[in-house]
C-alpha cells in the first residue's frame, strides 16, 4: 500500500494488535506526517470528546492498515430520525439532538444534552449503545472552533 492510498486521517477502531496497540481500541489515524503515517491514542475526554496524544505509533508496515482499522463514524451532535427504545422504560424521541462519543475501547456513548436556563448542559454521563444506532442518526453539522481543533491531531 502506496501513501496514496491509505485511509483519510480520522477516528478507527483496531480489529487486532497493530503497531504495539491491541485490537478494540479507539485510535486516531493520521496518514501523512513527519516521519511517516501513524496512530494516536486518546489522552483525555473533554465534553465528551476524545483529544489524542501528540506522540504517536508511527506505522513501520503500512499493508497491515486495512485489515487493523475500522472507520468510525463522527464524535459530535445526531438528531435522532425515529424514537428509540432501549428498553426498561428508556426511550428518545425521534427529532432530539444526541451527542455521540466513544470510550477508550471504541464502543460508541450516547449523550442527551439538555436545555435549561444557561444554555445547552452536556451531561458527563452517557449510556453505551451499539454501533447500530447511526442507521437512525443523521449528523448536524457545527461550526469548529479552531483553538480547540490545535488541542489534537488533525
Amino acid at each position: 500500500m502506496t501513501d496514496s492510498n491509505l485511509p483519510p486521517c480520522g477516528l478507527y477502531k483496531t480489529s487486532q494488535s497493530i503497531a504495539g496497540i491491541p485490537e478494540d481500541r479507539l485510535v486516531y489515524f493520521h496518514n501523512h506526517g513527519d516521519p511517516g503515517p501513524g496512530l494516536y491514542m486518546p489522552q483525555q475526554w473533554i465534553k465528551n470528546k476524545a483529544f489524542f496524544s501528540q506522540k504517536g505509533h508511527v506505522l513501520d508496515d503500512v499493508s497491515q492498515i486495512d485489515d487493523a482499522l475500522v472507520p468510525l463514524p463522527a464524535e459530535g451532535f445526531y438528531t435522532t430520525q425515529q424514537r428509540l427504545d432501549f428498553g426498561e422504560g428508556y426511550f428518545v424521541e425521534s427529532g432530539v439532538l444526541v451527542q455521540i462519543g466513544y470510550n477508550g475501547g471504541a464502543e460508541p456513548i450516547l449523550f442527551i444534552p439538555t436545555w435549561n436556563e444557561v444554555g445547552l448542559d452536556l451531561p458527563e454521563t452517557g449510556r453505551k449503545v451499539s454501533a447500530t444506532i447511526f442507521k437512525d442518526l443523521s449528523l448536524v453539522k457545527v461550526r469548529h472552533n479552531m483553538q480547540l481543533q490545535d488541542a489534537t491531531v488533525h
